[in-house]
């Protein structure tokens, strides 16, 4: 480095001094430059919403990132709407360094003699903005933060990589953030597999989020004003939109677990087996209900593997009748009648058997309480002698205290 500076500068003292502190100002800028790089990625890292999916690679719930909003990162933008996005956004994108000085001398203009200021603002810069938070701070001072960090990162990425993380993380409108996001949110698609029509819906609300996303009535008005614009063939009468889509705060209950992850994940959960038997559990109560049934849970283990792949602890986690919003899969309360087999079963490998007898008639038990225990029958009545086939079958009180009687509180706690 020290002959190169030699030789250029023809051993002038002053000359290689200028070039000494040039090139070491140029080696710091960029050692700075990188370093706001890092750190806009770094942000661009945590602004991903936290993504749990089941067995399959299903995704069954997803988190709110910093900023309350619901991102679903794509690898890429496909090619057709990318060039539709830059169009609209940014025609100079792929020709200048984080900011296109006409549009910015422009705005300026604008501002001078209107007071109004005008849009200036690069992909690159709209995506600084993002990532850094300036999005409701307006100022000079944000401005000129922006474009040195919008320098940054055109420095030390690809074009490509800038207009992927800008379309992971525009905000377009009902807590959603990013392109991909917004796909499927809004028309239940994957980005590659939008129209143009719907494309252009998308690219519309960019502009203004909250009353021009797709569920608002002037979307329809700017997507037309955009297709002329790009001069795009649209059909505003076959837009399809989602009427309404699942956030996570209205995810069931079942799931509320999975809210402590800090990072996305795979679970063994298997959402599709799930789905259906909630739609199962609801069938089974709306044909019980005439005799009393309410609510009920099911929960389903893989075998051998003990794998948890079904939780449901209520028919319809979004009602508030019956029950519907206690988790009945994990509420703790009185185990009640369901115990009775497990204690015959302990009672069978003691050698009782179906037909061993037991008499069922009022007895008194001293427990700790200090307070005698007369069991009762749920109908109040006694049957004398009976087999223990017949107090089960009929789940009967009284002959299953008798029963754990015979085997011992501390033989029943070793049932494994």
């Amino acid at each position: 480095m020290n002959h190169l500076i030699n030789k250029f500068t023809r051993n002038n003292p002053r000359l290689k001094k200028a070039v000494t502190i040039f090139l070491l100002a140029l080696f710091v800028s960029g050692i700075f430059l990188y370093y706001l790089k890092t750190e806009l990625l770094k942000n661009y890292e945590n602004l991903e919403s936290v993504a749990i999916t089941d067995r399959n690679g299903e995704v069954i719930t997803i988190k709110q990132n910093s900023k309350g909003n619901y991102t679903s990162y794509a690898p890429d933008i496909p090619e057709h709407f990318k060039d539709l996005l830059v169009k609209k956004e940014d025609r100079f994108f792929y020709f200048h360094l984080g900011m296109n000085p006409l549009s910015t001398l422009r705005a300026a203009m604008m501002y001078f003699w209107n007071g109004v200021a005008g849009a200036s603002s690069t992909i690159t810069q709209q995506l600084v903005k993002n990532l850094l938070g300036n999005e409701g701070n307006r100022t000079l001072t944000n401005k000129l933060e922006e474009t040195v960090y919008s320098l940054a990162l055109e420095l030390f990425s690809t074009k490509e990589t800038i207009l992927t993380m800008y379309g992971n993380t525009v905000y377009m409108g009902n807590q959603i953030q990013g392109l991909s996001k917004a796909s499927e949110s809004y028309f239940g698609k994957n980005l590659e597999e939008l129209t143009d029509t719907e494309a252009l819906s998308l690219l519309a609300t960019i502009s203004s989020p909250s009353a021009k996303n797709p569920w608002k009535a002037g979307n329809r008005a700017s997507l037309q004003t955009l297709a002329k614009r790009l001069n795009v063939s649209v059909d505003p009468q076959s837009l399809a939109v989602k009427k309404s889509f699942k956030s996570v705060s209205e995810s069931d209950f079942e799931l509320e677990s999975l809210a402590k992850c800090q990072k996305s994940c795979t679970v063994t959960l298997d959402k599709s087996l799930s789905d259906k038997l909630r739609d199962i559990l609801r069938r089974i109560i709306s044909e019980t209900s005439v005799y009393g049934g309410r609510n009920g849970a099911i929960v389903a283990i893989k075998l051998p593997e003990n794998e948890l792949i079904s939780v449901i602890g209520s028919p319809d986690t979004q009602s508030v009748m019956n029950g519907s919003a206690i988790n009945m899969a994990i509420q703790p309360r009185p185990i009640g009648s369901t115990i009775k087999p497990f204690i015959y079963l302990k009672g069978f490998e003691k050698g009782l058997r179906p037909y061993t007898l037991v008499d069922d008639r009022e007895y008194k038990f001293s427990i700790a309480t200090g307070f005698p225990l007369y069991p009762k029958n749920y109908d109040g009545a006694y049957r004398g002698i009976i087999t223990i086939e017949e107090a089960l079958s009929n789940s009967l009180n009284v002959p299953t205290v008798k029963t754990l009687q015979y085997l011992t509180l501390g033989e029943f706690y070793s049932l494994s």
